[in-house]
């Protein structure tokens, strides 16, 4: 059985992890790679919700190298991150634009991604435009 305080504890670490790839990711959207996701937020979104809910920009899997051993723990342990024999694989691999989860408390606890693909494409590769990762239990 796990105390309260540990548990807390390890809330608190997995949130602070979380925050940081969502911060990275809210950089990222100042990449070149990550243009077209950010042409997709900057027409939808105006900059005061842009801030506010966090959006951001998920790498491809050539880009993944730029997320810190931490962050890429806890991408795994939210299953956005697979171990292969080349290092990693997203599970987000066709959906950019990320937004963090959070708790009522507002502990960050997961993260949503969106497709910014042509919905005919979607359809055709059966592709959800939403992906969620696991969720960190609280």
């Amino acid at each position: 059985m796990v105390e309260t305080k540990d548990f807390i504890k390890e809330l608190k670490n997995d949130s602070i992890q979380i925050e940081s790839v969502v911060k990275k990711c809210q950089n990222f959207l100042n990449y070149p790679s990550s243009k077209p996701t950010t042409e997709y937020v900057n027409q939808r979104v105006n900059s005061f919700s842009k801030n506010k809910y966090q959006f951001g920009y998920f790498p491809s899997e050539a880009e993944l190298t730029l997320f810190s051993f931490e962050e890429k723990q806890i991408l795994q342990k939210i299953g956005v991150l697979y171990k292969n024999d080349f290092g990693y694989t997203s599970n987000f691999k066709h959906h950019t634009m990320v937004m963090p989860i959070r708790d009522d408390y507002g502990y960050y606890i997961g993260l949503i991604c969106r497709s910014i693909l042509d919905k005919e494409f979607l359809k055709k590769e059966q592709i959800s435009k939403y992906k969620y990762s696991k969720f960190v239990k609280n």
